[in-house]
């Protein structure tokens, strides 16, 4: 045993669980970026299998990519004075948006009447034998589909007004304390985690990573030397549902989150299973 954990071959396929072990993908191949050699380096997985000649990406030093997070992370901080005028100001830059939110509200209410009419009486109609059992499944889907997009803005338009000042402060608070809670972790899963929810794809290319952020940090990232209103405004204006729906706790992440829901460079998206077949539908009586 002695001898095989001497072996640096052994060391290489010593992977850990580290901050950026499998969530971050190769640029030149798509394969998964790993930690090897007891968590010093980090590698693509082709890069690492006995040929060793797949993909050109070679080891990085895994203290070189934590300072390249670290900076990542400093470009979404804000100010203390942003911070402040954003706390006394946004009930005033919420205004603007009420209107729409009502409109919303009511909108999503009669569509909600109007789909569950239309699902009775297709529910009725197959009883009767009007229309056929695959016309009916067709429909049926289609309905509830639908039904289930509404519902989901209905409920940010009801919770919106009471959300949105709240939601919105506590994401630029985990966006000014990202880097100091990354730093001050020495868990690799906690950091793992706080990468996540920052970064929609992180890619490794020529020793590189590329970050690409999530809405609404993306706006933060690029904030140059834009005021705080015209940050709040652009936030609102184009990332307003994603505000209310973001989630600033790291406990609701999963390990299935972390490996497998990252993008790879193709940008493949596993298939959502159709409404029809969903549990709450699928004993339907037909």
């Amino acid at each position: 045993m002695l001898l095989r954990r001497n072996n640096p071959l052994y060391a290489f396929h010593n992977y850990g669980r580290t901050f950026l072990h499998k969530i971050a993908v190769c640029g030149f191949c798509g394969g998964r970026i790993v930690s090897c050699y007891y968590n010093r380096y980090y590698t693509c997985t082709r890069a690492s299998n006995s040929s060793r000649t797949v993909c050109k990406e070679g080891m990085i030093r895994a203290d070189n990519l934590n300072i390249q997070c670290l900076e990542m992370l400093k470009k979404i901080e804000l100010s203390t004075d942003m911070r402040d005028n954003l706390e006394m100001h946004l009930s005033d830059i919420f205004l603007g948006k009420f209107k729409e939110i009502k409109m919303l509200q009511v909108s999503a209410e009669m569509a909600v009447k109007k789909l569950d009419n239309k699902i009775q009486t297709l529910i009725q109609s197959y009883t009767e034998g009007i229309v056929s059992k695959e016309i009916y499944l067709k429909l049926y889907n289609q309905f509830a589909l639908e039904r289930l997009d509404w519902n989901k803005k209905h409920y940010i338009a009801n919770t919106a007004h009471q959300q949105f000042n709240s939601k919105l402060m506590s994401i630029i608070d985990f966006a000014s304390n990202a880097k100091s809670s990354y730093q001050d972790t020495q868990d690799h899963l906690e950091r793992m985690k706080i990468l996540y929810m920052v970064c929609d794809n992180i890619v490794l290319k020529n020793r590189t990573l590329e970050f690409s952020y999530r809405p609404p940090l993306n706006i933060l990232a690029t904030k140059g030397k834009k005021t705080w209103k015209n940050i709040v405004t652009e936030m609102r204006e184009k990332y307003f549902e994603e505000i209310i729906l973001f989630s600033t706790k790291t406990e609701a992440i999963t390990h299935y989150d972390l490996i497998y829901n990252h993008k790879s460079e193709s940008n493949s998206s596993v298939p959502q299973p159709t409404m029809f077949n969903s549990p709450q539908y699928r004993n339907k009586n037909l």
